[in-house]
């Protein structure tokens, strides 16, 4: 997901310049296909849909911030977007999986 997430950013980030609407549009469309592929394939959740459906957005939009918010950091020091992103992603992976494992695709 991380491929699809950072080469949408890129594009967007190249054809507008706008870095929070790169973001949002990148980790929007990643997370369409990441919550299908944790779901059923990662965590092989039995859990009803909407549940994690909503715990998982809610978890996007605070990472997603959380990342945009380093991102800036990042880019303020120099950072070129891209490298600034992954750093910033790279970061937030352990708590990510973590959060996803006990919250939102626990088996109960």
């Amino acid at each position: 997901m991380a491929a699809l997430d950072s080469s949408v950013f890129s594009f967007v980030l190249w054809r507008t310049g706008n870095l929070a609407q790169a973001q949002w549009t990148g980790r929007g469309v990643a997370t369409v296909a990441a919550f299908f592929i944790l779901r059923n394939l990662v965590f092989r959740s039995t859990a009803s849909f909407w549940p994690p459906l909503l715990k998982f957005l809610a978890l996007v939009a605070v990472s997603g911030a959380v990342s945009l918010g380093l991102i800036r950091v990042l880019t303020g020091y120099g950072f070129p977007p891209l490298a600034a992103k992954l750093l910033a992603e790279g970061t937030l992976f352990a708590a990510n999986f973590a959060v996803q494992r006990t919250l939102v695709f626990r088996r109960d």
